[in-house]
């Protein structure tokens, strides 16, 4: 599956090692910063990608999920595998106890008490929960100490290329180049690999999906909207969080879908000429033959 690796060790950067911080960065709590890492807090939207293990959308009806009460076996039942595998949220597993971002909780009669505790619960979970509620799991060693204050001792190693990638850069190609049989078979050895329905179609936008769920935080997301000509519209909107809120006498959770999380000021935006960089005022006064890049003006 690797290709090509960027190695790392566990030994501290800064001590002359080769590990770096990724851990420290990512890792929810025990967390040497006192409350945890989770430096790219996944949005909702990037959990709903992940289809289901029978291939239906794994969009959730966000109506019915602030209704009633829920566990998180029931919210996330039959999801496909990779979720689990990248990314963390209530009640993941982690260092032999589970995650807790739960905020607020709901006593006997209805009320939501936010602060300090209720009858021994606490109001508030322990991990950040002013974030969206999801942390990124993939490329996390769960045996790593990151409780001694060393920043950059992380030694699980960076993948370059694996190949994964190829099959996904080949199901593109093939299906540009009109070849749709091979380009399906390829995305569905990955699919099979992964423990989820296997495609009976493709189009450009399943092998973008799979794409971008396969490689979901391995640097690739930001440069395949960008070579797509896809950037303005994927990446100029606002992203929500889920809140978990914990009823005291079911232990089930109200559910509550925070909208605009990281676009109530300004919405983020990527603008036509971010598919370009500037040449520069420098450059283009030092040869007049060369003309500014749109939107540099």
């Amino acid at each position: 599956e690797a290709i090509f690796l960027r190695r790392h060790d566990f030994t501290d950067l800064l001590s002359g090692g080769n590990g770096w911080g990724y851990d420290f960065m990512q890792t929810p709590l025990p967390n040497a910063w006192g409350a945890g890492g989770n430096a790219d807090a996944p949005y909702l939207e990037m959990a709903e990608e992940f289809e289901y293990v029978d291939g239906t959308s794994g969009k959730l009806d966000r109506t019915t999920i602030q209704q009633g009460l829920w566990t998180t076996d029931k919210l996330w039942a039959n999801k496909d595998p990779r979720f689990f595998a990248t990314i963390y949220t209530q009640d993941t597993p982690w260092k032999g106890t589970l995650l807790d971002f739960h905020k607020g909780i709901i006593k006997p009669d209805g009320t939501i008490q936010t602060t300090d505790s209720y009858q021994g619960i606490l109001a508030n979970g322990y991990q950040n929960v002013n974030f969206t509620c999801f942390g990124v799991l993939k490329y996390l060693d769960e045996s790593h100490d990151v409780m001694s204050g060393q920043f950059s001792n992380s030694g699980t190693d960076w993948i370059v290329f694996r190949y994964g990638e190829v099959l996904l850069n080949f199901a593109e190609a093939a299906f540009e180049l009109g070849k749709s049989g091979d380009a399906l078979n390829a995305v569905n050895q990955i699919r099979t690999r992964a423990g989820i329905a296997t495609l009976g179609a493709i189009d450009r936008d399943k092998i973008r999906h799979e794409r971008k769920v396969e490689l979901a935080f391995e640097g690739h997301r930001y440069w395949d909207a960008r070579r797509w000509r896809t950037a303005v519209t994927d990446l100029s909107r606002s992203y929500s969080g889920l809140q978990y809120i914990l009823d005291y006498n079911t232990r089930k959770y109200k559910l509550k879908v925070i909208n605009n999380i990281d676009g109530s000021v300004q919405v983020p935006a990527f603008f036509p000429q971010h598919y370009y960089l500037p040449i520069t005022l420098t450059r283009t006064g030092n040869n007049k033959n060369l003309v500014e890049n749109p939107g540099y003006n």
